[in-house]
């Protein structure tokens, strides 16, 4: 600052010097300038789905463009270069549940869940590797604690609807015991297979979803309400009765730079 206003004070005078109202905005000026040179950008990023494994750019729509998960349009992951990904497999997904006859907050909480493909920082959380497209092979999905029990809590009243069996005591073991491998899923899916990780705080490195207000905004465009009381395929698979439990707690993890470019 000393260099900036140097000259002027050299040449001060009576006559030409500033009022110190007019001083006083250009040092705050200034400093405005430095603070927005100085602070970091905060960018997001995609994980890819196919090598070469680098970090994607976000893309925007419009949420009437997107036939799910469109409370992330203006800044989303289902998307390149202002191509929507095909979302047949989340919105078969969604649809399905909204047919269950699940409580209003189970379903939005499960949709919340099912729409983390579309986050504007699936690099955070998601890893994808090339074992994920082998037989039997899965990308990693670390979820936050306290996303994963909010989920428990609004769907255990509803658990005969979504689980193969009521042998969960946990919200971890809710979320862990996940397996969406024969829900509208197939070989020819852009997305695939996860298994479902819930970290052990909820710092950066972990998916904790989308505000339920953001959600809300957009119902009636890309959410179908509830209805019916159908039966549907599990997507909650835990151990029977009789066998130990395989939900063992992980170490929070971050997952950037494990991502893949889309091939277009």
């Amino acid at each position: 600052l000393s260099l900036l206003f140097g000259q002027r004070r050299r040449r001060r005078n009576p006559s030409s010097s500033l009022p110190p109202l007019t001083m006083a905005s250009a040092r705050l000026s200034v400093l405005a300038l430095l603070l927005v040179v100085c602070v970091p950008a905060v960018y997001s990023a995609c994980a890819g789905l196919y090598p070469p494994f680098v970090p994607l750019p976000t893309t925007a729509f419009l949420p009437k463009d997107m036939e799910s998960c469109c409370w992330y349009s203006s800044a989303t992951c289902c998307g390149l270069r202002d191509r929507i990904y095909d979302l047949k497999m989340i919105t078969d997904q969604i649809d399905d549940l909204s047919r269950r006859g699940l409580s209003d907050q189970c379903y939005l909480a499960l949709t919340n869940f099912v729409c983390f493909w579309c986050h504007p920082n699936t690099n955070d959380f998601l890893g994808v590797y090339d074992s994920s497209f082998d037989i039997g092979g899965s990308a990693s999905l670390f979820v936050c604690p306290s996303f994963c029990d909010k989920m428990f809590n609004l769907c255990i009243d509803d658990l005969d609807k979504i689980s193969s069996g009521d042998n969960i005591f946990t919200s971890r073991e809710f979320c862990e015991y996940m397996d969406f491998d024969g829900f509208f899923q197939n070989p020819n899916d852009l997305f695939p297979d996860f298994r479902v990780y819930v970290t052990n705080g909820n710092q950066n490195g972990c998916f904790g979803g989308a505000k339920d207000e953001d959600i809300v905004s957009v119902g009636g465009v890309c959410i179908p309400e509830p209805r019916g009381n159908d039966d549907g395929d599990p997507i909650i698979f835990p151990p029977s009765s009789d066998a130990p439990s395989s939900a063992v707690p992980i170490a929070a993890l971050a997952v950037s730079g494990i991502a893949a470019a889309v091939m277009l």
